[in-house]
């Protein structure tokens, strides 16, 4: 069995599943035939959950035990942890860019990297606060802009 019919056997399986329910290591490395400890098997899982996404399912690791389908309502701070994680990783270019050694730079390479910095100022800005708006939407608080704020 190849790669992509193994990954094809671990979605369905998930997506058989009703939310809240799991797989054990052992089960998923049945279904497979590839030994949890090896690096095929943490493969295979990452590709599974992305293409569960598109199924409408997410799985989420259970230490040590297996894999449980994430329930409709904690999709929004799953997604909530990717936008912070994504802050967090532009935070660190823009940290990268701000310490850079631009006087040891060649002129192309300056070129390069004022046009990113300027843009990753922007970037900067923007996500800032797309983040805040997240994060107190996902937090079901009334949005201070809301059409019923100040009623």
């Amino acid at each position: 069995m190849n790669r992509k019919d193994k990954v094809g056997k671990i979605v369905d399986a998930f997506a058989n599943l009703n939310y809240g329910e799991s797989m054990t290591h052992g089960q998923i490395a049945e279904l497979v035939g590839v030994k949890k400890t090896d690096s095929e098997y943490r493969y295979l899982i990452h590709q599974s959950q992305k293409q569960l996404i598109d199924h409408g399912k997410m799985v989420e690791s259970i230490r040590g035990v297996g894999y449980r389908v994430i329930n409709p309502d904690d999709y929004t701070a799953t997604a909530t942890q990717c936008v912070t994680t994504g802050v967090r990783k532009i935070n660190r270019g823009a940290q990268i860019l701000a310490h850079a050694p631009v006087a040891d730079m060649t002129p192309d390479g300056l070129q390069a990297y004022n046009h990113v910095r300027d843009r990753m100022v922007i970037l900067q800005a923007a996500v800032t606060g797309a983040k805040v708006e997240i994060n107190m939407l996902s937090k079901k608080r009334e949005h201070p802009l809301s059409v019923t704020s100040g009623r």
